[in-house]
C-alpha cells in the first residue's frame, strides 16, 4: 500500500512539474502570504514568534498553496483524458486518493515552514537592528501550533477540494467551487466583527490561544477525518470512468 501510495505521488509531482508555468503560479502563490509574514515580522519582531498574526500566516500560506494545485487531482486527468488510464491501473482506490491528495498537502506544509523559517530571520535581523538583545526563536508550544495548524488546513483544504474536484467537470469550475468556499467564512464573520465589535471585543481579549489551540487543533483533526472518509466514499472507478 505504501508502494502505491509512493508512487501516485511521483506521478503527480512530476505531472506537477510539466505544467505550463507551474514553478513560477507556485512562486507567486507562496509570494503574497510570504510579503505579509515578512511585513509582521520587520515591523513587531519581538511579538513575531509568538503572535496571533503568525498563526494567521500560517493558515492562509497552506490554504491557498493546496486551493490552487488540489483541484487538478481529479479535474485535471479528466480535462487531459487520463483519468480511465489511470483506473484501468491495478493501483488501489485509496492509494490513487492518498496519493493524489498527499503531494498538494506536503507542498502547501513545505510552504508554511519555508514562510516561518523567512519571517524568523527577518525578525532577529529587525530585532537586532533596533538595538534588541538576545535571538528570537519559536517555542515548542508556538511552533507546534503553527506546524500543526498549517498541516490540519492543508489536510481540509485537501478534502474539500477532493470532493469538489470529483464532481467538477474541469479544473477552472473546481478551482472557482473552492475558493467560493473557503472564502465565505471571513466573508460572512468579517462584517460580524465590524459591527459588533464592542460587545464582541472582551470575549475576543479572553480568548488565549494557549488555551484554545489544542481545542481548535482537535476539532480540526476531527473535520479533516471526515472530509477524508468522504472522498474514499465518493471515490468509485465505476461512476467515474462512465458517471
Amino acid at each position: 500500500m505504501i508502494g502505491d501510495i509512493l508512487t501516485v505521488m511521483w506521478k503527480e509531482r512530476r505531472q506537477m512539474l510539466r505544467l505550463p508555468g507551474a514553478r513560477a503560479r507556485f512562486a507567486m502563490v507562496v509570494l503574497s502570504p510570504l510579503c505579509l509574514a515578512l511585513w509582521g515580522a520587520i515591523e513587531e519582531p519581538a511579538r513575531w514568534p509568538s503572535g496571533f498574526f503568525t498563526l494567521l500566516i500560517s493558515a492562509i500560506t497552506s490554504m491557498i498553496v493546496v486551493c490552487t494545485t488540489i483541484p487538478d487531482s481529479v479535474a485535471g486527468e479528466r480535462e487531459r483524458h487520463t483519468l480511465e488510464t489511470l483506473l484501468a491501473s491495478r493501483l488501489p482506490d485509496r492509494a490513487i486518493l492518498l496519493g493524489k491528495m498527499a503531494v498538494p498537502v506536503l507542498l502547501g506544509w513545505a510552504a508554511t515552514v519555508f514562510v516561518l523559517l523567512a519571517a524568523l530571520v527577518a525578525a532577529n535581523v529587525s530585532h537586532l537592528a533596533r538595538g534588541g538583545g538576545g535571538i528570537l526563536l519559536y517555542g515548542p508550544g508556538d511552533a507546534a501550533a503553527n506546524l500543526g495548524l498549517g498541516l490540519l488546513l492543508a489536510v481540509l483544504t485537501a478534502g474539500a477540494g477532493t470532493l469538489i474536484s470529483l464532481r467538477s467537470p474541469s479544473v477552472q469550475q473546481a478551482t472557482q467551487k473552492l475558493t467560493a468556499i473557503l472564502l465565505m467564512p471571513p466573508m460572512v464573520l468579517g462584517p460580524v466583527l465590524m459591527v459588533f465589535h464592542g460587545p464582541l471585543a472582551p470575549v475576543l481579549r479572553a480568548l488565549d490561544t494557549r488555551w484554545t489551540m489544542p481545542g481548535i487543533l482537535v476539532l480540526l483533526a476531527l473535520v479533516d477525518g471526515a472530509l477524508v472518509s468522504a472522498a474514499f466514499g465518493r471515490f468509485r472507478r465505476a461512476s467515474l470512468c462512465f458517471g
